[in-house]
C-alpha cells in the first residue's frame, strides 16, 4: 500500500477544471430542483427529527432516540425559512449540493488526471440514491457532506479541525464515530501518531460537548440512544403492545437476546448490502475500488469499515445506508484507473468508470422519485383537516406519524394486540383520535382493517365514532374516529354527514362479530338481525341463540319474545349449566304474561349454576366476552 495520507497539497486544478466543476455542481442543482416535487411526503424519521426541531425552539417538548445535529440544522434553517418541512428539505439540498465539490476537493488528492477527478463528484450530482437524498427529511445528505469534508481536511493535514468535523458528524449519525475511530487507528498504524492525536482530540471536544448537552436536555447519559437497532429482524418487538410498552432492554441485553440471531443472519444481510452497493454504486466500479484502496486510496478505507459493521443491524438493508460508502468508492475507483500504466489504459479504465454509473443511474432510475417511506396523500389532508379540532395536547392515534404531525397533534403508535385489545388500549390510554387508513392499517394491523371497510363494524363500534372519511384515493380510504371515553373530545359539527359516507362501505360476512358490536352500542335492531345471519350457517350455535335471544329481548317488542324464548332454550339446551344462557331465559320469561311457574323454576336451576361455578361473579344475560378478531 502507498502512503497513507496523500500529499499535503492537492494535484493542481486548472482553470478549466474549476469552471467545470462548477457546471457540474449546477447541472446536479437543476436536476434536484426539477426533481424537488415529486417528494411531496416527508419521512417517518424527518417527522420525528423536525418535532425535536420544534422542541429545541420552544415548542411542545417531544421525546426521542433520534440525534439532535440534523434538527439543530434545521431549527438554524427555520431562522431563513418559516415552512418547518421545507426548513427539513433546504438541510438535506444543502448538504446534497455540498457533497459535490467536497467530492471532487477529495478526488483532488488522490486522482491526478483532471477530467477523471471530475467523475466522482458527477456521479453525486447526477445518481439516484445521492439525488433521492438530496431531496427527503433524512439526516443522510449532510451526514455525507459532514464526513467528506472530514477527509477532505485530514488530507490538507488540518487533524484537529477534521475531527471536530467528525464529532460534528456523530451528532448527525452516531455511526460517524466508526469512520472517526478507523481513521484514528489508520493514521496511528501509519506512525502518523501526533496527527491522531490531533484528530482524537478534535473529535472528543466535539462529541464530549453533544453528550453533555444531551444529557442536560433528556437526562441520558449516553453516546447514542440508537442501540435499539441492535434487535431483531422484525421491527414489530419494538413496537408497543396493547398490554403495556414494549420492553427495550440495555445493549447486553439485546445483544443476549438477539446477538446469535444477528451473527446467523450476518452473511446473508452482508451479501445483501454488497448487491446494493455494486447497483447503485455502478456494478463494477466498487470492485475497481477495492484495488484502488491498495494503489493510493487507502485512507478512505475509514470510511467504508461501517459497511462491515451494519449488517449486524436488522435495519441495515436500507438502501440509504449505503449512501456513505459511494463518493469515497468512486474517488477509489478512479485512483485505481490513473494508476494504470500509459494514458490509453487509463483512458479505457475512465470511460469504463463513467459508463457503469450511468448504467446504475439508468437501471435504478426508479429512486429518483421514490417517496422515502411510501406517499400518501391522504394523510396529509387528514391531518390537514384534524388541525381545526386538535392541539399540541390532543393524542392520535395511528402507525404513521403523518396524520398526527400535519395537525400539529400528539402521535402515539397503535399498540400491537387484538382488535379489543388495541381499541381497550386506546381508551385506557387517554387517546382522543385515532386515524385508520386502509393502506396501512392491512399491512400493519390488520386486525383493524374492518374499521375502514366494513360498514356494521365502523358504525357500531362503542368505542369510536367516526368524524372523518376520505375515499379520493385508489386504496387510500382513511376514517378518522373520535374516541368515546370520559374526558375525551366532544363531538364534532358534521359527525352525521360523515355517517351517511361510512354507510357506503361494504357489509362482510363475518355476522357474529358484527352482533357483538351492536349489541356493545345498545343498538339491538342490528344486532339481532347480525345474529339472525350467522345463525343460518350455524343453527344450534349456543353463544349465537343466547345473544339474538337478548337482543330481542331488549328490542321491548312483547311480539319478538316468543322467538326470543325460543333461541335462549335452545342455547339452554346446548349448554344447561352456563349462567349467562340461564339468567337470559329468566329474564325473557319474566316479560310473558303467564309464565310465572316457569320462571321460579330456571330460576333456581340459575342461582345453582352460580353457585356451582366458584369465584365467579354473578352474572347477567346478553353476549359472552369476546376475545378474537373480526
Amino acid at each position: 500500500m502507498k502512503e497513507l495520507l496523500p500529499t499535503s497539497r492537492p494535484h493542481d486544478a486548472p482553470r478549466g477544471e474549476r469552471a467545470a466543476i462548477a457546471l457540474v455542481t449546477l447541472a446536479g442543482l437543476a436536476l434536484r430542483i426539477l426533481l424537488w416535487g415529486t417528494q411531496r411526503i416527508l419521512s417517518v424519521d424527518g417527522t420525528d427529527y423536525i418535532r425535536i426541531a420544534r422542541d429545541l425552539a420552544g415548542g411542545p417538548e417531544h421525546l426521542s432516540v433520534q440525534p439532535y445535529g440534523y434538527p439543530v440544522l434545521i431549527l438554524i434553517a427555520h431562522w431563513m425559512v418559516s415552512d418547518w418541512v421545507t426548513a427539513a428539505r433546504v438541510v438535506d439540498l444543502v448538504g446534497g449540493m455540498a457533497a459535490i465539490p467536497l467530492t471532487w476537493m477529495l478526488a483532488r488528492h488522490f486522482v491526478a488526471v483532471p477530467w477523471m477527478r471530475l467523475v466522482p463528484p458527477a456521479g453525486v450530482a447526477s445518481l439516484p440514491l445521492t439525488v433521492h437524498y438530496s431531496l427527503t427529511t433524512m439526516s443522510e445528505a449532510p451526514y455525507l457532506a459532514l464526513v467528506l469534508a472530514m477527509f477532505v481536511l485530514a488530507c490538507r493535514r488540518r487533524f484537529a479541525a477534521a475531527g471536530a468535523l467528525g464529532g460534528a458528524a456523530f451528532a448527525v449519525r452516531p455511526e460517524a464515530l466508526t469512520a472517526a475511530a478507523a481513521l484514528f487507528v489508520l493514521l496511528a498504524l501509519a506512525r502518523h501518531r501526533r496527527a491522531a492525536l490531533r484528530f482524537a482530540a478534535g473529535t472528543a471536544v466535539v462529541v464530549g460537548a453533544y453528550v453533555v448537552g444531551q444529557g442536560l436536555d433528556r437526562g441520558v447519559w449516553t453516546l447514542t440512544q440508537k442501540t435499539i437497532n441492535i434487535g431483531h429482524a422484525d421491527l414489530r418487538v419494538r413496537e408497543p403492545s396493547a398490554s403495556g410498552e414494549a420492553a427495550t432492554p440495555d445493549v447486553g441485553g439485546r445483544i443476549g437476546a438477539y446477538g446469535k440471531a444477528s451473527l446467523a443472519a450476518y452473511p446473508g444481510r452482508f451479501a445483501d448490502q454488497t448487491v446494493k452497493i455494486l447497483r447503485e454504486g455502478g456494478y463494477g466500479v466498487p470492485i475497481l475500488a477495492v484495488a484502488g484502496l491498495f494503489t493510493g486510496a487507502g485512507l478512505l478505507a475509514a470510511g467504508l469499515v461501517q459497511a462491515l459493521v451494519t449488517p449486524l443491524f436488522a435495519l441495515g438493508g436500507h438502501d440509504r445506508f449505503i449512501l456513505p460508502y459511494l463518493p469515497l468508492l468512486w474517488i477509489a475507483a478512479m485512483t485505481f484507473a490513473v494508476s494504470r500504466r500509459g494514458p490509453p489504459l487509463r483512458l479505457i479504465a475512465g470511460l469504463l468508470v463513467l459508463a457503469l454509473l450511468g448504467l446504475s443511474a439508468f437501471t435504478e432510475r426508479f429512486f429518483y422519485t421514490v417517496n422515502e417511506d411510501g406517499f400518501y396523500p391522504e394523510l396529509v389532508e387528514t391531518g390537514e383537516w384534524l388541525k381545526e379540532h386538535a392541539g399540541p395536547e390532543t393524542v392520535v392515534y395511528d402507525r404513521k406519524p403523518y396524520t398526527a404531525f400535519f395537525a400539529g397533534a400528539m402521535f402515539r403508535t397503535l399498540p400491537l394486540g387484538s382488535y379489543d385489545d388495541i381499541l381497550d388500549a386506546v381508551v385506557r390510554e387517554g387517546g382522543d383520535f385515532v386515524v385508520v387508513n386502509e393502506q396501512v392499517t392491512g399491512y400493519f394491523r390488520p386486525m383493524l382493517f374492518p374499521l375502514v371497510s366494513d360498514r356494521i363494524t365502523a358504525l357500531n363500534e362503542p368505542r369510536l365514532k367516526p368524524v372523518y372519511f376520505n375515499s379520493r384515493y385508489l386504496n387510500g380510504r382513511t376514517i378518522v374516529y373520535r374516541v368515546v371515553r370520559e374526558g375525551g373530545p366532544e363531538a364534532i359539527p358534521g359527525e352525521r354527514d360523515v355517517l351517511n359516507e361510512v354507510k357506503r362501505l361494504d357489509h362482510p360476512e363475518t355476522h357474529a362479530f358484527h352482533g357483538l358490536l351492536a349489541m356493545r352500542s345498545e343498538n339491538w335492531r342490528t344486532a339481532a338481525a347480525e345474529f339472525d345471519r350467522a345463525l343460518e350457517e350455524d343453527p344450534d350455535d349456543p353463544a349465537l341463540n343466547n345473544n339474538r335471544a337478548w337482543s330481542l329481548l331488549m328490542l321491548g317488542d312483547e311480539r319478538l319474545y316468543g322467538e326470543a324464548e325460543a333461541h335462549a332454550r335452545r342455547a339452554v339446551s346446548a349448554d344447561p349449566e352456563n349462567p349467562a344462557y340461564l339468567d337470559t331465559l329468566v329474564r325473557i320469561l319474566e316479560r310473558i304474561p303467564g309464565k310465572e311457574p316457569a320462571v321460579g323454576l330456571w330460576q333456581k336451576r340459575l342461582d345453582e349454576a352460580q353457585a356451582n361455578r366458584e369465584g365467579t361473579a354473578e352474572t347477567e344475560g346478553g353476549a359472552e366476552e369476546y376475545t378474537g378478531d373480526p
